[in-house]
């Protein structure tokens, strides 16, 4: 029986190095992008399942796409360094979809990320402490977006 104390199940971590995607290790190539897969549940007072349901309620592309999302579909959240304009040093994707930075959504989005990876570090809930230092990165950059935003987006 597994005992799981967060919304958040089977986390597991993906680096892209020189445009290979494999899961972590302590390589000294630079890192391009770190990806997260886990699944979401509501069977914890976190509701991280509905809350992902709430925050793509107003995001056109992405509301159809997770208006039905289970608990056994895999959620995806990708982070790579970005030099577009319209992003704020990083790029964010769910499942593939980029997250547009200039709208109002991207607090909520950028609020979601960092609980979700605060909950993570919080509960030692992670399989090894190596993926403690990109979980925490995920966090550091969506709470960077999320104060850079507030400067900007209206």
């Amino acid at each position: 029986m597994q005992v799981n104390f967060t919304g958040i199940k089977d986390p597991k971590i993906f680096l892209k190095r020189k445009g290979i995607l494999s899961p972590y290790s302590t390589s000294d190539m630079k890192v391009h992008t770190i990806r997260m897969d886990c699944f979401l549940t509501d069977r914890t007072g976190n509701k991280d399942l509905s809350e992902l349901k709430r925050i793509t309620t107003n995001i056109p592309n992405l509301h159809e796409k997770y208006k039905n999302f289970t608990e056994n579909d895999i959620f995806r959240l990708d982070i790579s360094r970005s030099t577009a304009v319209q992003d704020f040093g990083y790029n964010i994707k769910f499942n593939n979809e980029d997250i547009q930075q200039w709208d109002n959504s991207i607090f909520g989005i950028c609020t979601f990320i960092c609980s979700i990876t605060r909950t993570l570090l919080n509960k030692n809930t992670l399989e090894s402490a190596d993926m403690q230092k990109y979980i925490k990165a995920i966090n550091i950059v969506a709470d960077k977006i999320g104060k850079d935003c507030l400067n900007f987006v209206i």
